[in-house]
């Protein structure tokens, strides 16, 4: 008979059971949507694809069939063919590899991009060909598919470029959905593109002669060097990471940090077009249509990474090839209208981590508080050039807002005409509030990580706190459920009655709902009565009344959200300047966006007059370099704290060069043709040859990523002086001077006191005044008392000793110091100062290597010590052992080892072989190394850093395939048809080949200043794409995309 009793305990368990797993299946799903809001709710499970779902695209099949085919790949390196072989010999592509490599993502390497158009407006010069310029960006790892979309609390700006994902196989995948937008620009306000009859553009090349026969072979002998390097990369990257974004290049592996969409397959089409490479072209363009810019592994798209390699890889191979392949149009218009998205703010700054997938994309978001100047304002030529193709006026309005922002802001920054190099794009200033409740008062606020709840009435208040919205955990979607549920009398009563209390207009509701400070009705409704935790027990009922009970007392105006422009971040004390890593392409793409529109937005040039002004006047430096003869100039980092006044010429100044800088070489030269800025061309020519002095500088001769120099306090007058570059390398060298001069005193008065104490034990007549002047020195000191008892001195005693010596003993006759027994005078003194031995331990070194003792730095050693160690008879007087400084004791391992010894108490020696004249053995203890002299310490930090002379510093000795500098050189012999720029060229090309071919391509290095550097198994897309375009290009034939046609 079935008896419940019996059974109950177990059938409790199931109930408790099955309601877990039903409550934490529900859980995943939730949270897999992202649901954090109404509206989240609403699109919950939207646009998630399974294996049941709708077949998968061309893509993707393609994509299994080649995992499938390729699963018995050998994993093992293949021979390196020689550039020669590799010119003629392609290898057959090998589809993505079943086994990934995995990699940590790589903190962000701050970009220099440069991505081409052509010129002018819908008819540009050269019927509207386009064409990818430098890029500057780093590279790392692989890819991986996430089941559910990205969780918001992840905040954007902390996002990185290259951030490697490792795929799940089997795992669904998530596409992007065109959404509405939630802060549509009316279409009459849309800004169109500049109409009009172009400017004339001032001739930017050089009006080259004909060449003779003998220099067009040996240029094209070395253009035809630089094709096979090309080739033999590009097969590397055919034959072992086809499709994805990079090769590693020695272990034959790929990497993804850039959303797995093949970005060096996109960003190098141009080149194998300009190389006259058309096989590998179509290859490529037929690979590009299996691209599915919908969905990615990643949580978010890198905007500014994206628009850099892949919009504008695919808009200048689409101009470059002359139109020909729509298909490269119809992929950079599908890329273009998901990142559209990213626009849709407040303010309408982007959003540049780009959190794409539908459960966040639905909801409203604002752009973040501190964003990288480079990645807001480098995003013009790739959308400019997209809307002068396809007609589209949006794509324009997209950045052209990010335009006047900057040109309102431009003349009002702690350093007018340059940018910070980070900025609040959020158009939100939030001012302080005062405290609206007790419970908001700082000692009575409760947890400070908890999260207002959202009242979703309004999207731009929404917009401010996107870690609120979607993909958030499971208790802020249940609290959204109790907000959402009045059939508890739940807390949106109590926000009613808080708004009742704070009435406002739906102007102030629109921004102040979204603020997380204590200042919001909605913070307000959060903070309950929390003094009925504390009380009696009550009803279940009487508790809920209590527990929303909400505080109505009089508070002050709740916070809103002031519309505020561009700006400093919020808490900057200090703002750094400069136009390098983070800032370089916002600057660089002025003078390029004023020529892409053929000259009909004036903006862009007084844009980039006002910059390059400030620039020159409060960046740029001659570095002190051997050959004084060159004058050469780098751009430093300024550091501002507060607004600068124009007329100070004071600027605290960071010198230093580094390689993302190296565009500046290019970019004041095309400002000085195209704005007719003639003295410029002398500051281009200098900041290049500051570059090409740093490649020829190092033992590889390439340059560093980074590296600290000295300013010349005369840019016109510049000797090379070496005293001050020893001065800047050794900056304490005066205080070690002044240690070393107190040991070399100490030294003298050990040896003169050991010559003492050797006379005495030998048995020699000393007279008192010798013994006197001993006493002056440490551990000689002993008082009349302690030597007539004949006791030992403690620690405290010998401190004083040694601190104040007593010479009253300096009247007694000779005779009578003699019968007092100089051997034991000497012998006490010496037992004293050994007793402060912890005074001077850290200075000594135990000589048993299992248990060393480092010396202190820089301490001089004390004089010598003279230790007594146990008699054997006691009638017979200590013997007096002399050295330069005392010893610590053995160890118990060291008595353990020497049985053959009975321990004894004291400071004890260790044994060297060595005996005193009566037998006895000497002890030997650590003498520390001799304080180096500045000449010493100099050169030994020149041979072990490996610096050129002129460098204080290598702060990044990283060599990563980058094309600045080389670009800058094309840049210049264009310009100036100076062979001087081809054969510094010729040198850089070399001296990059011989040191970063690897087994697949070429390789990131580890430090330039190294004879054999190691190689990072890192080839970045710009390698490809840009790198070795402009080493080609400079040895080609100068009407080969000529600088009057194509915007680079």
């Amino acid at each position: 008979m079935f008896r419940m009793r019996r059974y109950r305990v177990f059938l409790v368990f199931a109930v408790i059971a099955v309601g877990a797993l039903y409550h934490f299946t529900t859980l995943g799903g939730l949270e897999s949507a992202g649901a954090a809001s109404v509206e989240g709710l609403k699109n919950f499970g939207q646009k998630i694809e399974s294996s049941s779902s709708p077949p998968a695209s061309k893509t993707e099949q393609t994509l299994s069939s080649e995992d499938n085919s390729n699963a018995k790949d050998i994993d093992g390196p293949i021979a390196a063919p020689s550039l020669a072989e590799s010119g003629t010999t392609k290898q057959s592509i090998a589809a993505p590899e079943a086994s990934e490599s995995r990699a940590t993502p790589a903190s962000l390497v701050e970009p220099a991009s440069r991505h081409a158009a052509s010129v002018a407006g819908d008819k540009p010069l050269s019927a509207g060909k386009l064409v990818p310029a430098a890029t500057s960006t780093p590279a790392n790892k692989t890819i991986k598919v996430e089941t559910g979309p990205a969780d918001p609390i992840i905040e954007p700006e902390s996002g990185k470029g290259r951030m490697e994902m490792i795929a799940e196989k089997g795992s669904p995948k998530i596409h992007w959905s065109q959404q509405p937008e939630h802060f549509p620009i009316p279409t009459d306000d849309i800004i169109s593109l500049p109409t009009g009859k172009p400017k004339t553009i001032p001739q930017i090349q050089h009006r080259f002669k004909a060449e003779s026969a003998s220099d067009k072979a040996a240029r094209e002998d070395k253009r035809e060097i630089i094709k096979k390097a090309f080739s033999f990369s590009w097969d590397g990257y055919r034959s072992k990471a086809w499709r994805h974004d990079e090769l590693s290049p020695i272990s034959g592996k790929h990497r993804n940090p850039f959303c797995g969409w093949g970005a060096t397959l996109v960003d190098t089409l141009d080149t194998l077009w300009m190389m006259d490479l058309k096989d590998d072209f179509e290859e490529a363009v037929d690979a590009v249509k299996e691209i599915d810019f919908t969905t990615s592994a990643r949580n978010d798209i890198p905007l500014f990474e994206t628009v850099i390699r892949y919009l504008g890889g695919l808009v200048a191979a689409y101009d470059i090839s002359g139109g020909t392949y729509k298909i490269l149009l119809d992929k950079a218009v599908e890329l273009a209208d998901i990142l559209m998205g990213a626009f849709d703010t407040p303010n309408r700054m982007p959003m540049t981590f780009y959190m794409w997938k539908p459960t966040f994309a639905s909801q409203p978001h604002r752009a973040k508080t501190r964003v990288v100047l480079a990645e807001l304002g480098s995003l013009s030529v790739e959308f400019t050039r997209l809307a002068q193709i396809t007609k589209e006026a949006r794509y324009y309005d997209a950045i052209a807002r990010i335009t006047n922002e900057f040109e309102i802001w431009q003349n009002d920054t702690r350093m007018p005409g340059l940018w910070p190099l980070k900025v609040d794009a959020s158009g939100c200033k939030k001012p302080e509030q005062a405290p609206q409740t007790k419970y908001d008062h700082p000692i009575k606020k409760g947890p400070t990580n908890s999260k207002p709840l959202l009242i979703p009435d309004d999207k731009a208040a929404a917009a401010d706190n996107p870690s609120l919205l979607d993909g958030g955990p499971a208790r802020r979607i249940k609290a959204e459920e109790d907000l959402q549920s009045k059939s508890e009398g739940g807390l949106v009563d109590a926000v009613d009655e808080v708004r009742k209390a704070n009435p406002k207009s739906p102007a102030d509701s629109n921004s102040a709902s979204s603020h997380e400070g204590p200042g919001s009705g909605v913070e307000a409704a959060k903070h309950v009565n929390h003094e009925s935790h504390d009380s009696a027990p009550k009803s279940s009922a009487t508790s809920a009344l209590v527990k929303r009970k909400v505080f109505t007392e009089p508070v002050s105006k709740p916070a809103e959200c002031e519309p505020q422009g561009l700006a400093s971040p919020p808490y900057t004390s200090s703002e750094d300047f400069g136009i390098g890593g983070q800032a370089d392409s916002t600057y660089e793409y002025l003078p390029k966006e004023y020529m892409l529109l053929g000259g009909l937005e004036e903006k862009y040039r007084a844009m980039y007059e006002m910059a390059a002004e400030s620039t020159i006047k409060n960046l740029l430096f001659r570095p002190m370099i051997p050959d004084e003869k060159r004058h050469i100039l780098h751009a430093g980092l300024a550091k501002v704290a507060e607004r600068k006044d124009p007329t100070d010429d004071k600027v605290d100044l960071k010198p230093e060069g580094t390689h993302l800088t190296c565009f500046a070489g290019a970019m004041f030269a095309i400002g000085a043709k195209v704005f007719d800025r003639k003295d410029d061309m002398d500051i281009a020519w200098k900041l290049t040859d500051g570059c090409v002095w740093a490649y020829e500088a190092t033992n590889t001769g390439i340059m560093p990523e980074s590296y600290l120099a000295i300013p010349c306090p005369d840019a016109d007058n510049c000797p090379w002086n070496e005293t001050l570059w020893h001065e800047k390398l050794d900056p304490f060298g005066d205080l070690r001077e002044k240690n070393r001069l107190s040991r070399q005193q100490a030294v003298l008065s050990s040896e003169k006191k050991t010559a003492i104490e050797e006379s005495v034990d030998r048995g020699d007549k000393v007279s008192q005044t010798e013994v006197t002047k001993a006493s002056s020195f440490p551990g000689m000191a002993s008082s009349q008392t302690e030597l007539s008892n004949g006791k030992k001195a403690d620690a405290e005693s010998a401190e004083s000793a040694i601190s104040k010596p007593k010479v009253d003993e300096a009247a007694e006759p000779e005779a009578a110091f003699l019968e007092e027994g100089t051997g034991e005078l000497v012998a006490k003194a010496k037992e004293a100062a050994a007793s402060s031995k912890y005074l001077d331990k850290r200075q000594l070194g135990d000589l048993n290597e299992e248990d060393p003792i480092a010396p202190a730095a820089g301490k001089a050693a004390l004089a010598a010590a003279v230790i007594p160690t146990e008699s054997k008879d006691p009638v017979t007087k200590p013997t007096i052992k002399t050295s330069e400084e005392p010893v610590i004791d053995k160890t118990s391992a060291e008595q353990h080892l020497d049985k053959s010894k009975a321990p004894t108490t004291g400071l004890k020696g260790k044994a060297t072989g060595l005996k005193h004249s009566n037998g006895t053995a000497k002890s030997t203890v650590y003498t520390p190394p001799p304080i180096p002299t500045r000449e010493e310490f100099v050169k030994a930090r020149i041979s072990d850093e490996r610096l050129p002379a002129g460098m204080t510093k290598v702060t990044g000795g990283r060599y990563l395939l980058r094309p600045e500098a080389i670009e800058s050189v094309f840049v210049m012999y264009r310009t100036t048809g100076d062979d001087y720029w081809r054969e510094k060229g010729w040198e850089m090309f070399k001296a990059i080949e011989k040191h970063t071919i690897a087994t697949y391509g070429a390789s990131a290095i580890s430090d330039v200043t190294s004879k054999k550097p190691v190689a990072l198994d890192e080839m970045e897309s710009f390698w490809l794409a840009e790198t070795l375009k402009y080493f080609y290009l400079l040895f080609s034939e100068p009407d080969v995309v000529s600088l009057d046609e194509y915007v680079l």
